[in-house]
């Protein structure tokens, strides 16, 4: 799977190479979301499962998003149910004229267990980075990575998603 997504990656690359100029700059309220496949992995066994994005904020400038942002990578789990694991913060996007996008974030990363209606959770620091390309107006195809340090675990996640981003 993560050589699939690494290829994938490789891919979008060359198609922000290739593209033309963006028609519109967005500006003012943003708000999105977004879906697709992900892995989980670090001092634990890789998993995976799927990942959701959530986004709001505004743009400053023509080029520069500055949003909460959250991202979870929702797996099967060793220890219950499921097992959410990903990062929530500060995110922001350059969003360049070809289309392609270079985002982070910085925040608290966070680990769930669901288990028979019962949870438990624990959190610590977290950062992530990713590249992105707007394909049509409003959505994003994204490549996202993050990293979690969380009761002396260390957790990857990488990411794959779809997202619809209105302005």
């Amino acid at each position: 799977m993560l050589r699939s997504l690494i290829r994938v990656g490789l891919a979008l690359t060359v198609l922000v190479m290739l593209a033309g100029p963006l028609q519109a700059q967005r500006k003012g309220f943003i708000i999105g979301g977004g879906l697709g496949p992900g892995t989980t992995s670090g001092d634990l066994d890789t998993k995976i499962g799927v990942t959701t994005e959530f986004k709001i904020g505004g743009m400053i400038g023509q080029s520069i998003q500055l949003y909460y942002a959250n991202r979870v990578n929702w797996t099967d789990s060793d220890f219950g149910d499921v097992q959410l694991t990903g990062v929530g913060g500060l995110g922001v996007t350059y969003q360049m004229e070809n289309q392609f996008r270079i985002n982070g974030l910085v925040g608290l990363a966070s680990t769930v267990v669901l288990l028979g209606g019962d949870t438990s959770s624990d959190n610590g620091f977290g950062f992530g980075a990713g590249v992105g390309y707007e394909f049509a107006k409003h959505w994003i195809i994204g490549l996202d990575g993050s990293y979690g340090r969380i009761s002396g675990e260390n957790i990857f996640n990488v990411a794959l998603t779809i997202n619809i981003l209105s302005h």
